[in-house]
Protein backbone atom coordinates (compact mmCIF):
# COMPACT_ATOMS: atom_id res chain seq x y z
CA UNK A 1 0.00 0.00 0.00
CA UNK A 2 2.74 2.43 0.93
CA UNK A 3 4.75 1.60 -2.18
CA UNK A 4 1.75 2.32 -4.40
CA UNK A 5 1.10 5.64 -2.67
CA UNK A 6 4.70 6.84 -3.06
CA UNK A 7 4.02 7.51 -6.74
CA UNK A 8 1.39 10.10 -5.74
CA UNK A 9 3.59 11.96 -3.24
CA UNK A 10 4.86 15.45 -4.08
CA UNK A 11 8.19 14.65 -2.41
CA UNK A 12 8.80 10.87 -2.64
CA UNK A 13 12.07 11.31 -0.71
CA UNK A 14 10.01 11.87 2.45
CA UNK A 15 8.24 8.51 2.13
CA UNK A 16 10.47 6.80 4.68
CA UNK A 17 10.02 9.56 7.26
CA UNK A 18 6.26 9.74 6.67
CA UNK A 19 5.88 5.97 6.94
CA UNK A 20 7.91 5.75 10.14
CA UNK A 21 6.05 8.71 11.63
CA UNK A 22 2.70 7.07 10.80
CA UNK A 23 3.76 3.77 12.37
CA UNK A 24 5.09 5.57 15.47
CA UNK A 25 1.88 7.61 15.83
CA UNK A 26 -0.27 4.48 15.47
CA UNK A 27 1.89 2.59 17.99
CA UNK A 28 1.64 5.46 20.47
CA UNK A 29 -2.15 5.63 20.01
CA UNK A 30 -2.51 1.87 20.57
CA UNK A 31 -0.30 2.09 23.65
CA UNK A 32 -2.38 4.96 25.03
CA UNK A 33 -5.66 3.14 24.35
CA UNK A 34 -4.34 -0.04 25.95
CA UNK A 35 -3.26 1.87 29.04
CA UNK A 36 -6.69 3.53 29.31
CA UNK A 37 -8.48 0.17 29.07
CA UNK A 38 -6.18 -1.47 31.62
CA UNK A 39 -6.47 1.46 34.05
CA UNK A 40 -10.28 1.42 33.84
CA UNK A 41 -10.99 -2.34 33.86
CA UNK A 42 -7.81 -4.01 35.04
CA UNK A 43 -5.85 -6.71 33.21
CA UNK A 44 -8.44 -9.55 33.10
CA UNK A 45 -11.85 -8.07 32.29
CA UNK A 46 -11.08 -6.47 28.86
CA UNK A 47 -10.38 -9.91 27.36
CA UNK A 48 -14.10 -10.67 27.61
CA UNK A 49 -15.19 -7.54 25.70
CA UNK A 50 -15.43 -7.23 21.92
CA UNK A 51 -14.56 -3.50 21.96
CA UNK A 52 -12.93 -2.76 25.33
CA UNK A 53 -11.97 0.83 24.47
CA UNK A 54 -15.58 1.74 23.71
CA UNK A 55 -16.67 0.15 26.99
CA UNK A 56 -14.02 2.19 28.82
CA UNK A 57 -15.03 5.46 27.16
CA UNK A 58 -18.68 5.03 28.21
CA UNK A 59 -17.52 5.41 31.82
CA UNK A 60 -16.05 8.88 31.24
CA UNK A 61 -17.98 12.07 31.93
CA UNK A 62 -16.78 15.66 32.07
CA UNK A 63 -17.82 17.34 35.36
CA UNK A 64 -21.21 15.57 35.30
CA UNK A 65 -22.14 17.99 32.50
CA UNK A 66 -21.00 16.16 29.37
CA UNK A 67 -21.83 12.53 29.91
CA UNK A 68 -21.86 11.03 26.42
CA UNK A 69 -18.19 11.37 25.50
CA UNK A 70 -18.48 8.06 23.67
CA UNK A 71 -20.30 9.85 20.82
CA UNK A 72 -17.10 11.72 19.96
CA UNK A 73 -15.06 8.52 20.08
CA UNK A 74 -17.52 6.73 17.79
CA UNK A 75 -17.49 9.71 15.40
CA UNK A 76 -13.68 9.64 15.20
CA UNK A 77 -13.78 5.86 14.82
CA UNK A 78 -16.24 6.01 11.91
CA UNK A 79 -14.29 8.80 10.19
CA UNK A 80 -11.09 6.77 10.52
CA UNK A 81 -12.77 3.66 9.10
CA UNK A 82 -14.20 5.69 6.20
CA UNK A 83 -10.78 7.13 5.35
CA UNK A 84 -9.11 3.73 5.58
CA UNK A 85 -11.73 2.01 3.42
CA UNK A 86 -11.59 4.83 0.86
CA UNK A 87 -7.83 4.44 0.64
CA UNK A 88 -8.13 0.65 0.25
CA UNK A 89 -10.76 1.11 -2.46
CA UNK A 90 -8.58 3.59 -4.34
CA UNK A 91 -5.55 1.29 -4.15
CA UNK A 92 -7.62 -1.69 -5.28
CA UNK A 93 -9.08 0.23 -8.24
CA UNK A 94 -5.78 1.74 -9.27
CA UNK A 95 -3.87 -1.53 -8.81
CA UNK A 96 -6.43 -3.49 -10.81
CA UNK A 97 -6.16 -0.96 -13.65
CA UNK A 98 -2.37 -1.27 -13.55
CA UNK A 99 -2.49 -5.08 -13.65
CA UNK A 100 -4.85 -5.16 -16.63
CA UNK A 101 -3.11 -2.21 -18.38
CA UNK A 102 -6.22 -0.02 -18.39
CA UNK A 103 -5.67 3.68 -19.12
CA UNK A 104 -8.53 5.00 -16.97
CA UNK A 105 -8.37 3.51 -13.49
CA UNK A 106 -11.65 5.20 -12.50
CA UNK A 107 -13.59 2.76 -14.68
CA UNK A 108 -12.38 -0.14 -12.53
CA UNK A 109 -13.98 1.52 -9.51
CA UNK A 110 -17.42 1.07 -11.10
CA UNK A 111 -16.68 -2.62 -11.62
CA UNK A 112 -15.14 -3.26 -8.19
CA UNK A 113 -17.70 -1.33 -6.09
CA UNK A 114 -20.56 -3.86 -6.52
CA UNK A 115 -18.19 -6.78 -5.96
CA UNK A 116 -16.85 -5.27 -2.74
CA UNK A 117 -20.37 -4.41 -1.62
CA UNK A 118 -21.52 -8.02 -2.04
CA UNK A 119 -18.45 -9.28 -0.16
CA UNK A 120 -19.20 -6.83 2.67
CA UNK A 121 -22.64 -8.37 3.11
CA UNK A 122 -21.26 -11.88 3.74
CA UNK A 123 -20.65 -11.67 7.52
CA UNK A 124 -24.15 -11.42 9.05
CA UNK A 125 -23.16 -10.91 12.70
CA UNK A 126 -20.12 -10.68 14.98
CA UNK A 127 -19.76 -14.47 15.15
CA UNK A 128 -19.39 -14.63 11.37
CA UNK A 129 -16.89 -11.77 11.53
CA UNK A 130 -14.85 -13.54 14.18
CA UNK A 131 -14.77 -16.80 12.19
CA UNK A 132 -13.78 -14.79 9.11
CA UNK A 133 -10.97 -13.18 11.10
CA UNK A 134 -9.87 -16.62 12.31
CA UNK A 135 -9.72 -17.78 8.67
CA UNK A 136 -7.50 -14.79 7.85
CA UNK A 137 -5.20 -15.47 10.78
CA UNK A 138 -4.95 -19.21 10.11
CA UNK A 139 -4.80 -19.24 6.29
CA UNK A 140 -4.25 -15.88 4.59
CA UNK A 141 -1.62 -14.36 6.91
CA UNK A 142 0.79 -17.33 6.67
CA UNK A 143 0.50 -17.21 2.88
CA UNK A 144 1.17 -13.45 2.81
CA UNK A 145 3.88 -13.48 5.45
CA UNK A 146 5.79 -16.65 4.49
CA UNK A 147 4.81 -18.12 1.13
CA UNK A 148 4.74 -14.99 -1.06
CA UNK A 149 8.09 -13.59 0.20
CA UNK A 150 9.77 -17.00 -0.19
CA UNK A 151 8.32 -17.32 -3.70
CA UNK A 152 9.58 -13.82 -4.61
CA UNK A 153 12.98 -14.67 -3.13
CA UNK A 154 13.19 -17.83 -5.23
CA UNK A 155 12.17 -15.93 -8.39
CA UNK A 156 14.79 -13.28 -7.65
CA UNK A 157 17.49 -15.90 -7.08
CA UNK A 158 16.60 -17.65 -10.34
CA UNK A 159 16.72 -14.33 -12.23
CA UNK A 160 20.14 -13.52 -10.79
CA UNK A 161 21.48 -16.93 -11.82
CA UNK A 162 19.95 -16.58 -15.30
CA UNK A 163 21.62 -13.17 -15.81
CA UNK A 164 24.95 -14.49 -14.50
CA UNK A 165 24.89 -17.40 -16.95
CA UNK A 166 24.10 -15.19 -19.93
Amino acid sequence: MVVMLIAFMVKPQQAMFSSLFGVAAAAFAVLLMTLIVIMVFGPNLPAKFIYPLYSAITYFSVMEFIQNVDVLAVLLWIIGIFIKLSLYFFITSYGTAQVFHLKKWKHTAWLLAPIIFVISLLPRNTNDSMSYAKFWIDVIFPINIVCIPVLLWIIGAVRVRMTQKS
